[in-house]
């Protein structure tokens, strides 16, 4: 009773073009993810991949001390 589930390929440049409307367009991530047809937590993956090949992603220490500061 197995379903056969046969998932959607996305093209990179399908993807920089979703990411560019988060970031650069400033939309919310759920709109885009709608408007595009994409499962939102796929385009908060592509977010954050994308982010740690640039380098932005902010390290665990840096979260910390962020935290921290928050109080």
């Amino acid at each position: 009773m197995s379903r056969n589930r046969s998932y959607r390929r996305y093209t990179d440049e399908f993807k920089r073009d979703a990411i560019r409307l988060v970031e650069q367009e400033g939309l919310p991530v759920a709109q885009v993810a709608r408007d595009l047809g994409v499962n939102a937590n796929s385009l908060h993956n592509w977010l954050k991949k994308h982010r740690e090949e640039r380098g932005d992603d902010v390290s665990e220490s840096e979260q910390e001390e962020l935290q921290r500061l928050r109080r």
